[in-house]
């Protein structure tokens, strides 16, 4: 009997957690056993599943008319939303039909009681198991304490030998000292990272960083680049389908985050073997070996000294992205993966 898994998320552009939806439903390409359907609203990412060949059911609200409709018509033996709100509108809508959650980061707004941790607790109750991108996602939810037993942390994975492949295009026309990708948005802090480009300026004055990804906090981050007077260091390259020739021409990436789960762009950056400067948040404390493959610090003036000393020393970045192409070779595992998975899904 054939399983058709519904996907379901409540976002409309493509980002972390988008793209480790995508991510599954190419591990299950070529498995007969399988039919994947990937539903969200419709926008931005439709053109990265057009893309990817993947089936897409678009809804015009996340709702409860909405999702019935696509249950009805796609029939799913077995849906898997994405985050707290889409498993809550799973919970209501999906009827005898089992479900799993993917909780794929740790906001601040999961660590108290509100509104949104008391719908997602009554989604818990129904759902029949919750996969945590991080210990850090599941340490840090509210009501931890209650869904111990039906929960497990499933870190994510990508395909490095597939990122390898993008990579390798003459997209980029230029080498960079630093690279930040991701969603411009709060809790990715774009606006913390300018300002720590503006202290690396003082030292290395020809400092070339490209920022790719777009989002609400787009406008603010060209603002700030203008006023610092850092127009001739940053590129704003907006968003990319293929972001990896910029990656892989990159000294390191840096990240800003106030919270992560485990996010996707690290991953695909140790699979290339750039260091990470970043934030000490949630899931990238799992990932960073300190002063091996990357540097944590919540400190700008420490950041931007950590930025300048791969920068300016040949020999520290190739030791570091040596370290790091070893530790994407042990974790990795694309097969692991998708076995961990199956299991709930059987």
């Amino acid at each position: 009997m054939e399983n058709v898994v519904l996907h379901v998320l409540n976002t409309s552009q493509f980002s972390g957690a988008e793209n480790v939806v995508c991510q599954i439903i190419k591990m299950y390409h070529n498995d007969s056993n399988y039919k994947m359907v990937y539903c969200s609203l419709d926008g931005q990412i439709r053109s990265v599943l057009e893309n990817e060949r993947i089936e897409f059911a678009p809804i015009k609200k996340m709702n409860i008319c909405e999702l019935k409709k696509v249950i009805n018509k796609v029939k799913p033996t077995i849906i898997h939303a994405h985050d707290m709100r889409a498993s809550f509108f799973v919970a209501i809508s999906c009827g005898k039909i089992p479900f799993v959650c993917h909780v794929h980061n740790n906001g601040f707004d999961s660590r108290k009681i509100n509104l949104k941790v008391l719908l997602f607790n009554y989604a818990t109750k129904k759902a029949r198991h919750i996969f945590w991108v991080s210990k850090a996602a599941k340490e840090g939810y509210y009501f931890k304490n209650r869904i111990e037993e039906k929960s497990s942390v499933l870190y994510n994975v990508v395909n490095a030998e597939e990122i390898y492949r993008k990579a390798s295009t003459n997209i980029c026309k230029k080498y960079y000292d630093a690279i930040f990708l991701g969603r411009l948005s709060y809790e990715k802090n774009p606006l913390r990272l300018i300002e720590i480009i503006s202290d690396i300026v003082k030292t290395n004055p020809t400092v070339k960083v490209a920022i790719v990804g777009s989002g609400p906090l787009e406008d603010d981050v060209n603002k700030k680049v203008m006023e610092l007077g850092l127009s001739r260091n940053v590129d704003m390259l907006g968003f990319q389908n293929n972001p990896y020739p910029f990656l892989k021409k990159s000294k390191l990436m840096v990240m800003t985050s106030l919270w992560e789960g485990l996010p996707m762009c690290a991953l695909e950056a140790i699979s290339l073997g750039i260091p990470i400067v970043s934030t000490p948040t949630d899931g990238l404390c799992e990932l960073i070996i300190e002063g091996e493959t990357g540097f944590l610090s919540n400190n700008n003036e420490e950041l931007a000294n950590r930025i300048i000393s791969i920068c300016n020393n040949e020999n520290l970045q190739r030791k570091m992205s040596t370290a790091t192409l070893e530790q994407a070779g042990k974790i990795l595992d694309l097969k692991k993966y998708k076995k961990d998975l199956s299991v709930y899904y059987e």
